[in-house]
């Protein structure tokens, strides 16, 4: 042969299909991915919020008063009040 394309993808596969290519691309990817995830991601679950943030939070949260209680679903209980009042009040 001339030396020239033969379309072929230069990986010992003479089929000239270049798919196993994609997808060794695609997990090269993922794997620079998942190396950069690692980067970005904090070294534990807590962040770091400078302390002038922190007092800003804590003058506005403190400001604030906490709303209501809704009223209660269930009635009082009736007041029997027959005992407040002297037997001579009575009426018979």
């Amino acid at each position: 042969m001339d030396g020239g394309d033969n379309r072929d993808d230069d990986d010992g596969d003479s089929s000239g299909d270049e798919a196993d290519d994609e997808y060794e691309d695609m997990d090269d990817e993922d794997e620079e991915d998942e190396e950069e995830e690692e980067h970005i991601a904090p070294a534990d679950s807590t962040t770091f919020v400078p302390p002038i943030e922190l007092a800003l939070v804590d003058a506005v949260t403190a400001a604030l008063p906490s709303p209501p209680l809704p009223p209660s679903l269930y009635p009082p209980p009736p007041v029997d009040r027959r005992d407040d009042v002297p037997e001579s009040e009575q009426p018979p």
